[in-house]
């Protein structure tokens, strides 16, 4: 998966993902936040500092990070079944997992947050203390809702809630109020620095009845079913659920189980965010319902094995384990084949673009040779498709890149700031590179009439700048008029 998909391409988002990542490596602390906005922690980009410093490059650094996390919720089910009831049933699961469609799987490779709460749920489940199970299982849902999904896992994990004394509840309460504080604290303090909206959670009726109608569209990359199999899909996840909690020894935690999921389900319908997305795996609806998969795994994980399956898996191990290897194979093979196509980036409306590495890489090289051999300071990004593939992934693959930065929605606030120690608009660039594809032709020409269109195309331009600053020249180009679509 590293090597087809998660390390082989990347999109706009990520690249910020990149960014973080170096500056945390290089103790440049701006946000704990996804820059330019007050919401989802920078946890990925946390953990790929330490291969950073191992001289990692950056986006093999991120992409190992979310990698990890992402795979180790499945080892933790692995362990919890193989504790309970022996090691060939502890892949149970893993076999689960495998029943999920690919862009499942892909979605969870994305290093955006889609995967940190449920990662630290995750934990919160694999763990013996039951403050920290508390703790942590609070903490993942604030760091991104997608995780309350596995909410209803701590019925099986506390199958009897007896080992939860009051002073442990206590306790767990007190820390989680500290967090939620602190959290709050933090989502203020840099809500200043937000140039992106926060995430609409405001539940509606409207939504609701909407979302019911096309729940097939926003549930598809997670269930793997379209069209008239759709719901035999949502079928066969219940009786999947059904068939995993009657071997469990309370009844009752296995009904509130299944009224858990189904109830979040219908709740997060009613959601407005779960509307922002396309079908794709890159802005996908499938993000808010990652969890729902990684629950179920968890499931098999604490349900005891029926008799039938402890019978094939003692009585015929090796042709389990051989099975379980084909089908590994299998999965494999279809991702391979869902992941090597190279139209991720087909949707221009989309607000995330997409690109293999090498074609970023030979494109970068490609923008460094041509601003050496015009002298030319500094890049800006107008609207183009590449935005911050083009500001901030492009230096990660060409190092003496000149400074790149967005016209517009420039997510790096820091250097826009004029009290920022990082300000960068007092440079006197005398040439600078414009990629946009939106700008009024005519009118563009009034404003920069010794402008030359470059052998790019799409819309890109050298600017002869003179004495401006790079301020000035940013404030000429938001005077000029825009297009509703590119001009190609």
């Amino acid at each position: 998966m590293f090597v087809v998909f998660s390390g082989n391409y990347t999109d706009s988002d990520q690249c910020i993902t990149w960014q973080m990542a170096q500056d945390y490596a290089n103790f440049e602390f701006h946000s704990p936040f996804f820059y330019g906005q007050a919401y989802n922690l920078g946890i990925e980009a946390f953990f790929a500092v330490p291969l950073i410093w191992l001289h990692v490059p950056v986006y093999y650094a991120v992409a190992i990070s979310t990698f990890v996390i992402s795979t180790l919720p499945w080892i933790w089910m692995y362990q919890i079944g193989r504790d309970n009831w022996g090691p060939n049933l502890g892949l149970i699961p893993l076999l689960i997992g495998l029943c999920f469609p690919v862009a499942f799987w892909q979605q969870g490779l994305l290093a955006r947050g889609f995967i940190q709460g449920i990662f630290f749920v995750a934990l919160a489940i694999k763990i013996e203390s039951i403050i920290w199970t508390l703790v942590l299982t609070f903490l993942g849902i604030l760091i991104n809702p997608n995780a309350i999904f596995m909410l209803p896992i701590l019925l099986l994990k506390f199958d009897n809630w007896k080992v939860v004394n009051l002073k442990s509840g206590l306790v767990a309460l007190f820390v989680m109020v500290l967090i939620f504080i602190g959290f709050q604290w933090l989502e203020h303090s840099y809500l200043q620095f937000s140039i992106h909206p926060n995430p609409r959670k405001s539940f509606g009726w409207n939504f609701l009845t909407e979302n019911i109608n096309r729940v097939e569209l926003l549930w598809n990359q997670v269930v793997g079913f379209q069209g008239e199999y759709f719901l035999v899909g949502i079928f066969f996840m219940l009786m999947l659920v059904v068939l995993l909690l009657k071997q469990e020894r309370s009844w009752l935690n296995s009904l509130l189980f299944v009224s858990g999921i189904l109830i979040l389900g219908l709740i997060s319908l009613g959601m407005e965010k779960v509307n922002d997305g396309r079908d794709n795996v890159f802005y996908s609806y499938g993000r808010y319902f990652l969890a729902i998969p990684v629950a179920i795994g968890f499931v098999a994980a604490f349900s005891r094995p029926s008799r039938s399956m402890l019978k094939i898996v003692t009585n015929y191990p090796i042709v389990f384990n051989l099975t379980v290897c084909f089908l590994i194979l299998i999965k494999g093979f279809l991702f391979w084949n869902d992941t090597k196509g190279e139209d991720f980036g087909a949707e221009k409306d989309s607000p995330v673009m997409v690109f293999h590495y090498y074609s970023l890489k030979m494109e970068a090289k490609k923008v460094k040779q041509f601003c050496e051999s015009e002298k030319i300071k500094s890049i800006l990004y107008g609207y183009h498709f590449f935005r911050e593939c083009g500001s901030i992934g492009y230096s990660y693959f060409e190092p003496k890149m000149p400074f790149s930065t967005r016209i517009f929605f420039e997510r790096r606030t820091w250097i826009t700031k004029l009290n920022s120690k990082s300000y960068k608009y007092n440079l006197v660039p005398q040439k600078v590179l414009l990629y946009d594809l939106y700008l009024d032709s005519n009118d563009f020409k009034k404003h920069f009439p010794q402008s030359i269109q470059t052998k790019f195309g799409a819309r890109s331009f050298v600017i002869p700048t003179g004495n401006q600053t790079l301020k000035q020249i940013v404030e000429e180009i938001k005077r000029i008029k825009a297009h509703p679509k590119p001009q190609v």
